[in-house]
């Protein structure tokens, strides 16, 4: 509850973090053929670099599962990005989708090519002020005290309550006259 009133007030800030989804990695793709790499993606901006060894291009697609599985039977398919001619290419792309996603390497040419592939999400983190991060502590306490102050006072409520009625059965809370040693209603002794 104290975070987004903190972003509200101005106590806490968003900071864009790249966090590693597919760290460093080297595919090799026979020639005329294609490899895929699948992943698994959620709402967030996908940063990613595909650099291919030696200078010659390659074919980049990333594609949901559904289209993905339709174009490896010919049938007509949706992409969500291509480049069909990747050397050195950054991209970024954001999923329509959160699930299964293919990044498909496609190779035209009668050679073996190496692919060295990078890919982060862009994550959004909230840096709060340390007084919100703290401040369930300073809460606790002072509702501590709070609970310390009531009981207090209550005592002396109920004390004084007592007082202005005059006193009761200790058993069964009838009212007693003063100085009676045995109640009326119970016959019990007070003492």
């Amino acid at each position: 509850m104290l975070y987004p009133l903190a972003g509200i007030t101005g106590l806490a800030s968003n900071v864009q973090t790249q966090v590693a989804i597919v760290p460093t990695t080297v595919l090799s793709v026979t020639p005329s053929n294609y490899t895929s790499f699948p992943l698994e993606l959620r709402k967030v901006q996908i940063n990613g670099k595909v650099q291919v060894e030696g200078g010659s291009e390659i074919g980049f697609y990333i594609m949901n599962e559904g289209n993905f599985s339709a174009w490896r039977q010919s049938r007509p398919t949706m992409v969500e990005l291509a480049q069909p001619a990747a050397i050195n290419y950054n991209f970024t792309f954001v999923p329509r989708y959160v699930g299964r996603y293919y990044l498909v390497f496609s190779n035209q040419d009668p050679v073996r090519k190496n692919v060295v592939l990078t890919v982060n999400a862009a994550e959004s983190l909230a840096v709060v002020s340390p007084f919100v991060q703290y401040v369930h502590y300073e809460a606790l306490l002072v509702g501590f005290l709070l609970c310390l102050v009531a009981i207090k006072t209550g005592k002396r409520a109920s004390k004084i309550s007592r007082e202005s009625h005059g006193p009761r059965c200790r058993f069964c809370k009838h009212p007693l006259a003063s100085g009676q040693t045995f109640c009326p209603n119970c016959n019990r002794s007070q003492s």
